[in-house]
């Protein structure tokens, strides 16, 4: 067994597998038509196990299955929406056909809860959401919360939270739910539930007391958790009352896996949570200022929503690590204009609370000085810009407390999440600059020696009605140019024709007076 594993991972062996998986999908596009529904159910099945993302086996299977749903039973159907947001598919046809048979009246018999929640899960990996499954799976939470495993019932808060989808009832029956069976639960799925009834904002003090005392009662349970489950568990423990010694075991044993600490989300989450549990130091270790000096070198990927909450974090924290300190600083003059005054003042108050003075925290002060006299300036012109939605510059927000999210899928219900750290400032640029700003990040501006407006399939030439290219500048001699010339010799209009042949005329007979004279 030992010698094929390493024969797999060696060089050989990984070009051998992708050799014969390749022979697999070639041979399952070539009967995708013959393909029943168990059989597309086992491809697709193969393809998420393998992490191969085939475009055409996968596009032809997407338009095949709405027409073979009825071969599929409801966790088949599950199992192909599962697979194609694995795989970072967003067929949003597909999830509206699948998802509408498997909610039919006249198939709820045949929902179970794990159905639900493998729809919603779904759904979220995929960027999507569903106003009918919503609605069923606040049906069932809030009526049978109670009989479902704890596992399926953090799965949908999660979705609720990314959704943003806020039911009292639904919350406060589900925290009453797992709260009692917090004794013998997975602690994994515990922590799930309660970070994401606390980012809902649902009343979850029972639970949050049954979770800290059987932390207390079996501190080596917390050695099983990874660092994000750990942050998890301290965002919703949140320093409530009766949990200090469950928050200052978590916090240390998050203290000792800062290391598994990875990319901009995890660490802001971490600080976050440290935060919010109000716990920095735990046995003479503190921990925030150890994750702070992780969390320096990362700081150039963080987003300036990001840099805001954890500015604010550190100075709730009291964080005076230096390097963390002015890299927040850096980020924020770095990020130029959508560093915006209010989220710059948020680095510049932890800065002040932690007594750090730097050259480029003067430099950051400065720039905000001066942005508010030039919008001042503009405002007494009357020609202030207009306000930019929250995350309209493209920047993911990491954060567990804000729900806004430019890769979240759209509101289906509830009041909305927790507002952003920080407000958008007006923005001066009109539209046109914005997006030219938007198209130069991208590095995909089109670049063309001539523009020719785009023909479509089937359409009337030039001299039929059609589209005409551009008329170059007078003098060009470059590409096209000759052709203009053609064109537009050969297409021009009856009438002007006549008016270019009536020109002519005079201009003989003036041409044969002078002459005379």
């Amino acid at each position: 067994m030992a010698s094929s594993a390493e024969h797999w991972n060696s060089q050989a062996g990984r070009r051998q597998f992708w050799q014969v998986f390749q022979a697999f999908e070639e041979r399952a596009l070539g009967s995708c038509g013959r393909l029943r529904g168990r059989e597309i159910v086992q491809v697709l099945h193969a393809l998420t196990a393998a992490r191969r993302r085939p475009q055409r086996l996968l596009d032809r299977l997407a338009a095949d299955i709405p027409d073979k749903m009825p071969q599929f039973d409801a966790s088949g159907l599950c199992v192909c929406l599962h697979a194609y947001a694995q795989l970072r598919r967003r067929e949003t046809q597909l999830f509206a056909a699948v998802t509408r048979r498997i909610l039919l009246p006249s198939r709820r018999d045949d929902l179970e809860p794990s159905h639900v929640a493998s729809l919603l899960y779904s759904h979220v990996r995929a960027l999507l959401s569903d106003k009918g499954l919503v609605a069923v799976a606040q049906a069932q939470l809030s009526e049978d919360a109670g009989r479902l495993s704890v596992e399926h019932v953090a799965t949908a808060l999660q979705a609720f939270a990314t959704l943003q989808v806020r039911d009292e009832a639904a919350g406060a029956a589900c925290a009453r739910a797992v709260a009692a069976k917090a004794p013998t639960a997975s602690l994994t799925a515990l922590t799930d539930a309660l970070g994401a009834l606390a980012r809902l904002g649902a009343p979850c003090k029972e639970l949050q007391r049954a979770l800290a005392k059987r932390c207390e009662a079996s501190p080596e349970e917390l050695l099983g958790l990874s660092a994000a489950d750990l942050s998890k568990l301290l965002f919703g423990l949140g320093g409530a009352p009766g949990t200090k010694k469950a928050c200052a075991a978590a916090a240390l044993r998050l203290g000792a896996r800062l290391e598994e600490l990875d990319g901009p989300r995890a660490f802001v989450q971490a600080v976050e949570a440290l935060a919010r549990a109000r716990t920095a130091t735990v046995l003479g270790q503190n921990v925030a200022e150890d994750l702070a000096k992780k969390l320096a070198p990362r700081v150039v990927d963080f987003s300036v929503k990001d840099v805001a909450a954890v500015a604010s974090a550190c100075q709730r924290l009291l964080v005076s690590e230096p390097s963390s300190l002015e890299a927040l600083a850096r980020q924020g003059l770095r990020k130029g204009w959508r560093f915006r005054p209010r989220y710059a003042s948020t680095v510049l108050n932890a800065c002040a609370a932690a007594g750090f003075r730097h050259p480029v925290v003067e430099e950051l002060r400065a720039s905000v000085v001066r942005n508010e006299e030039e919008a001042a300036a503009r405002r007494a012109s009357g020609g202030g810009g207009r306000r930019r939605e929250e995350g309209e510059e493209g920047e993911e927000d990491s954060s567990m407390e804000a729900s806004s999210s430019s890769s979240r899928p759209p509101k289906v219900g509830g009041e909305g999440g927790e507002a952003a750290a920080v407000a958008e400032d007006d923005d001066p640029r009109d539209e046109h600059e914005r997006e030219l700003e938007r198209l130069l990040e991208a590095d995909d501006m089109p670049i063309f020696d001539t523009f020719i407006p785009p023909k479509r399939a089937g359409a009337p030439g030039p001299g039929a009605g059609g589209h005409r290219p551009v008329r170059p500048m007078p003098g060009y001699s470059g590409p096209g140019g000759e052709a203009w010339a053609a064109s537009s010799s050969s297409s021009s209009s009856p009438r002007r024709q006549h008016a270019e042949g009536a020109s002519a005329a005079a201009g003989s007979r003036v041409a044969e007076e002078e002459e005379a004279e």
